[in-house]
Formats: structure tokens, sequence, C-alpha cells
């Protein structure tokens, strides 16, 4: 049974995931609201007549400012949790971020101001790698061994019900008009006070704390979030060995963890992961909501209810995910995941193809769509995308969380950045051109990883990090003999003395 305090603590952290997913929402569910404002803002701050360019202009200055926080939040905030300690991130950075968010968006509501509203895109940028790495990073810090998959993924794979209330109440209908559209930062703000009242008493990492020698503070840690009845002793030991099995340094540079074959083998292993959801139809498609069901002949309301529904049906699979990871293992959830992935991505290949090159598609096309576009909720409730921080905070020691993060997202956002902003153009040229990279990539990333990825449940991660390290000096054992055995044999056959070649002037000279 999970600790009462950690599924508090778990619970709090929800609560600030459904603030974030509620600014998340923003810009693609509520667009007549947002472009009304862009409407006004351009017409009464620099008196331009508001026309097709002149909305692609200022909606692409607004994603381009909303992705540009990414290099500050990756190469300044996230550090700052390996020297001051997870909490000051999990808690008081994402709770003034996510407060000050939601007073700029009231705040372009009220002004008809984009330009509040863009710095409200800014502090939520902000608040997302903290959200996705730093929040597990602590929530698995304070996990015990046996539900560590668990409750890593929990964050991540229970995150729907910003979303449902989104799908609910965005219709322009409800509160989704430019004159009610101001209850959602409302909401996201009274969200944000309450977790932040519910998580500032909680302690510290206790793997933070024994990193940092704080070993009485670590204690009480562990009782927190263990419960009182465990093994404090077994449980610190554990911890003092992880914390020292590959280097005493607080944080490990680039150049260490390349030279290290064992963590630079996980890096691949966890950049692989990561390659997989970035580079997937996935975040196109949420971005694009409203667009991509258009373009299939579908209508906004009933875009906004599908996505409630079927957000709705796959609410088991969240809770299923959770479960799997810790009972049948990460590799399970790597091949359900990824099966369901390459189905996802051939379904939407074959209905955007026969959509655009048949005058009239049929239903058929749209089934065929709405199913390729439901497994991307199965996809995320089984696990595949919360998988990459699960093995994040198991191949790697503390030092190196913050180091991997920061190498693996900036090129893989950057990469995943260019899709979504070409993606209005390969959809008015061809639209199947967007889906045909995937159908490679995709089976090649997941056979290299099913060759490679270890089974990690239910072990401690100092237990992982030394098998894996034994397992690599035995790899570079068995070269290093086999090379000297190859020199060895050279050598030797080099000095054996051979008879003279029989030549024809050494016949005659016999003769």
């Amino acid at each position: 049974m999970i600790p009462r305090n950690l599924l508090f603590t778990i619970f709090a952290f929800l609560l600030m995931g459904i603030y974030t997913d509620i600014q998340t929402q923003f810009q693609p569910l509520l667009t007549d609201s947002i472009q009304y404002m862009h409407n006004n803002t351009l017409l009464n701050h620099y008196g331009i007549q508001p026309d097709k360019f002149s909305l692609s202009i200022i909606q692409s200055v607004t994603v381009f400012i909303g992705f540009s926080a990414f290099v500050p939040a990756i190469f300044l905030v996230l550090p700052l949790s390996d020297k001051y300690g997870r909490k000051l991130l999990t808690v008081y950075m994402r709770s003034f971020a996510g407060l000050s968010g939601s007073l700029f968006c009231l705040g372009a509501y009220y002004l008809s101001a984009s330009e509040l509203f863009m710095c409200s895109e800014f502090m939520l940028t902000i608040q997302i790698p903290i959200r996705s790495f730093v929040t597990v990073v602590f929530i698995s810090e304070c996990s015990p061994d046996e539900y560590r998959g668990a409750t890593s993924t929990a964050t991540v794979v229970l995150d729907i019900f910003g979303q449902l209330l989104m799908y609910f109440i965005s219709s322009p209908k409800i509160f989704g008009s430019h004159e009610m559209w101001f209850v959602f930062p409302t909401i996201t703000g009274v969200l944000t006070i309450a977790a932040f009242l519910m998580t500032v008493r909680i302690p510290e990492s206790p793997k933070w704390l024994v990193k940092m020698e704080r070993y009485s503070e670590a204690r009480e840690a562990i009782k927190f979030y263990h419960g009182d009845n465990c093994d404090t002793r077994a449980v610190m030991d554990s911890m003092i060995k992880e914390a020292h099995i590959i280097t005493k340094e607080n944080r490990i540079s680039v150049r260490e963890l390349f030279k290290n074959p064992t963590m630079r083998e996980a890096f691949f292993i966890v950049f692989s992961l990561n390659t997989l959801h970035y580079l997937s139809p996935i975040s196109v498609e949420k971005f694009y909501t409203m667009q991509i069901f258009t373009s299939m002949g579908f209508s906004l309301d009933f875009a906004l209810t599908f996505n409630f529904i079927i957000t709705l049906i796959f609410i088991p699979s969240r809770f299923a995910g959770t479960y799997i990871v810790d009972k049948f293992g990460r590799r399970v959830v790597l091949y359900l995941s990824g099966t369901i992935l390459i189905m996802k991505t051939w379904s939407m290949l074959i209905a955007v193809y026969l959509n655009y090159e048949l005058t009239n598609s049929g239903s058929f096309v749209k089934i065929l769509f709405l199913f390729g576009y439901s497994l991307s909720e199965l996809f995320q409730g089984i696990g595949g995308i919360s998988l990459s921080s699960v093995l994040l905070n198991e191949l790697f020691p503390q030092s190196a969380k913050i180091t991997v993060v920061q190498i693996t997202t900036l090129p893989l956002l950057f990469s995943s950045t260019l899709p979504v902003l070409f993606y209005p153009m390969l959809n008015a040229s061809w639209p199947p051109a967007y889906y045909i990279p995937f159908v490679f990539l995709q089976p090649a990333i997941i056979l290299y990883l099913l060759r490679t990825m270890p089974e990690t449940k239910s072990k401690s991660v100092y237990e992982i990090i030394d098998s894996l390290d034994r397992q690599n000096n035995e790899k570079s054992f068995l070269l290093k003999k086999r090379s000297f055995t190859t020199s060895y044999n050279t050598r030797k056959y080099a000095t054996i003395k051979k008879p003279r070649a029989v030549t024809l002037d050494h016949l005659m000279w016999n003769q």
C-alpha cells in the first residue's frame, strides 16, 4: 500500500497539474476568443487593420515567445534543483509561475492585450519542464522502490482532469466566448493558491538531503514519505550508496556523463524514449486539434465533444498504466505503447491520405481517423509518455539527472517545434507528408529499445546502476580479452619459420 503522506503529496501535485493543463489548452480550444483579443490588440494598440496575414504574425509571435521560455527554463531554472533542492522548484517556483500566468491572462482579458497573454504563455512554459522532470524526480526520490514506477507515472498519466474540464466548458455556448473566458484564468489562480497551501509544509526530497549530507532531516523525510513502519536504516543505506555510486560531486558534466560507459548507454535509452514521444504525431494533433478535425469535415462542437468523450472513456487506462508499470515491468509498457503508436500512425496516414485524394471520402475514412486519433489517449494512458521519466530516475544517479534532461530535451524540443510550425503548410499542400517519416522512424526506435532497455521494476536505483556498471565492465573485459587474443595469435603466427617458397628459379638451381 502506498504510504498515506506520499498519496497526499501526489494528489497536491495532481492539483497543480490541473491548472497547468487548463492553461495549456487556452490556445488550442479558445481559438475564437484568442483571435478576438488579437483583433483588438492589432486595431487599438498598433492601428493595424486585422487580416489573415497580421493575425498569423501575432499568432506566430505568441507561439515563439512561449517556446523561447524553454531555454532559460532548462538551462537556468532546472539546475537550481541540484543546488537548492527539489522543493524550491516544484512548490515555490511552480506556484509563482502559475499564479503570475493567471494574473497576466486576466489582464489580457480585461485590457484585450495580446502582450499580456504572451507573458502568460511565457510563464506557462517555465512550468512545463518543472512539471515534466523536476516534479517527477521529486516524487520518485520520495517513493519506496516497490511503488516508484506507479508514483512516478501518476502525475504524468493522470493529467486528464484539466483537459476534461476544458473540453466540457470551453465551448462558446458555455464559457468559451470572448465575454466569458476570464473564468479559466480565475480557476487556475484559485487552484494555484490551493495547491501551494497543500505543499508548502511537505519535507524536501530525502535523496537530495542525503546527497547534501543532511542525514537527520533525511531520516525525518523518509519517515514522512515511507511511513513510520519502514526500515529507516536500510532505506538510508541504499540512498547513501546511490548518492556515491559513480561520483561524490553534486553535478556531473556532459563530458563526464559521456565518458562513463554505463551512463552513456543509459543516456541513449532515455534519449530514444524521448525521441519516440517528441517526434510523434501526438504533439501536433494536440496543438492543432480544431484545425485537424475541421479539415476532416467535422464541426468544432463535434471536436470538443469527441475529445471529451474519448478522454472520459480512457480514464481507466490511466489507472491501468500506473499498475502495469510496476506489476509487469517497464519492457511490457514499451511493447504495448510501441504497438499502439505504430497502429495510430498508420491509421492516421491512411485516413488523411484517403480524405485528401478522394472527393467524397465517406464514413469509413472518418471512422478510421477517429480510431487513430483515439489511440493517442490509449498511448498516453498506458504509460508511453511517462516511461522516459521513469527510466530517467532509475538509470542515473541524482547528480546526472538534470544534465541528462538538458542535453536530451532541448534538441528534441527544437526538432519537434519544426513540425508544429510547418504543419499548416504541409496540411495545405499534401497532408499525408507529415505522417510518412514516423512510419519509418518509430519501428526502428522501438526495436532498438527492446534490444537495449533493461527491466528495472522493484529494484533500488543503486542495484540498477550497479548491475549496468558490472555488465559494461564484463563487456569491456571480453572485448579487451578478444583483442589481446587476436594480437597474441597474430604475433605468434608472425614468428613461425615458414619454408622457402618454391619458385621457378629455385627449381632450376637444384637441377
